[in-house]
């Protein structure tokens, strides 16, 4: 793995070796559940999300500061939640807490098309700059409050909230297309 993402992508070997290492910890939690999630974790470079100073511990299993008193979510966490929601090729997604746009990416090695929503203006537009630069073409950043959904957007397939509710938000649920899936 290592060798063929250096040589084929020009990835850095010790970032590389530091996901392989996190992917085979998932693997054992049982956080990866099919090939796609698997494959989309292997693929998409945590190291790229991170602040500078936290790239020593960029595939540690914590959640990171991203500044604006938000973190970047573990990458069990991330995992998990998008194994929870089963994404499938060709599906259209809502993403509610853009954060880093790690998630986001995940999610954008699976599905058709990634909707994402972030609160701070600040954080969206520099995670949409780094999707852009690493070339996720098939996301589209945009600042708001994600609990009213992106209404001109839906419906979704699934829709994956990474920032803390209170209660599931009916604008959201309203979104889903029939026998959609949620993670909060």
């Amino acid at each position: 793995f290592v060798d063929w993402m250096a040589k084929n992508r020009g990835e850095n070997p010790k970032y590389l070796a530091e996901r392989f290492d996190r992917f085979l910890a998932l693997l054992h939690n049982k956080d990866l559940w099919n090939e796609e999630n698997k494959r989309a974790f292997l693929t998409t470079p945590r190291e790229d999300f991170v602040l500078a100073p936290n790239l020593p511990r960029a595939y540690s299993n914590a959640f990171l500061d991203i500044n604006y008193g938000v973190t970047i979510s573990g990458p069990h966490l991330v995992g998990r939640m998008t194994s929870s929601i089963d994404v499938q090729r060709g599906e259209k997604v809502l993403e509610v807490g853009t954060g880093s746009g790690y998630q986001a990416a995940i999610l954008a090695e699976i599905v058709a098309k990634v909707y994402s929503i972030e609160l701070v203006p600040q954080l969206g537009q520099r995670a949409a700059e780094r999707l852009a630069e690493l070339g996720y073409a098939n996301v589209e950043v945009r600042i708001g409050d994600g609990y009213a959904g992106w209404p001109e957007k839906a419906p979704f397939d699934a829709i994956v909230v990474t920032a803390a509710a209170p209660q599931v938000p009916q604008a959201l649920v309203d979104q889903l297309k029939p026998g959609g899936r949620m993670v909060i």
